[in-house]
């Protein structure tokens, strides 16, 4: 599916995303985000409808799980018509989470150019839907010219010069550059780093760009775990 009248060198990563919000929000998915994709999960905002799909699009980074991940490892659509009808295992938090945010149904696309996933697409409303052929043929037309725009920044235009291009942009760097601060915080790996700050960013209600941000602004330390003897223990505490 091409954007009407929009020559294909021309198009924009935005308008893309509003011509496949376009083909959703008759079935009633009102709110879309793009992101890119690092191992597996979004990471760095393309555009996004509003700020409940961003938080939407945070929530699955945080929690690492929900359809957009999903869809990711699978390489297929993950079409979920209703939340609340707990139609898949294996989701240990997010459903909940996403239904407190005021969601109900979500439509995750991987976007990939063959076995090379770039991105992912995920729609969402607000009440139980779901696509229909039509409209399914039409959001995987769309995001096949996602999936260039993405590698391209300037869909067709054969600059492949610019392909890493915004990479790394601010929300990624900021994060990357907590994860090492908090590394070094808690003398940890970098995955644990990683594991404290988005349960520190879930269990505040935050986005794990902001919690990022305190721990680069050094408003936000973490601490080693500590652990303390159980009182209930008649064995005495090991002095090695």
């Amino acid at each position: 599916m091409r954007v009407p009248d929009a020559d294909w060198p021309g198009v924009r990563l935005e308008q893309l995303c509003r011509a496949a919000l376009s083909v959703a929000e008759p079935a009633g998915l009102t709110s879309i985000c793009a992101s890119r994709v690092v191992n597996h999960r979004p990471r760095g905002l393309v555009w996004s409808s509003g700020k409940r799909a961003r938080r939407l699009d945070d929530l699955q980074l945080v929690l690492g799980e929900g359809p957009g991940i999903d869809a990711v490892i699978e390489g297929g659509p993950v079409l979920v018509p209703d939340l609340l009808q707990n139609w898949r295992h294996g989701w240990v938090t997010f459903d909940r989470a996403a239904v407190e945010l005021g969601v109900r149904s979500v439509c995750a696309f991987p976007l990939q150019i063959g076995a090379v996933r770039l991105g992912v697409l995920t729609l969402h409303g607000t009440e139980p839907a779901s696509l229909d052929a039509a409209q399914l043929s039409q959001e995987l037309a769309v995001c096949d010219d996602l999936s260039v725009a993405l590698l391209v920044a300037d869909a067709g235009s054969g600059e492949w010069g610019s392909v890493l291009e915004a990479a790394l942009d601010p929300p990624l760097a900021v994060t990357s550059q907590a994860a090492g601060m908090v590394m070094v915080q808690l003398e940890s790996t970098i995955a644990e780093a990683m594991a404290r700050l988005c349960a520190h960013a879930f269990g505040a209600g935050l986005t794990l760009e902001e919690v990022s941000r305190s721990v680069v602004g050094r408003t936000l330390r973490f601490q080693p775990d500590q652990f303390y003897p159980d009182l209930d223990d008649p064995r005495p505490p090991s002095r090695n």
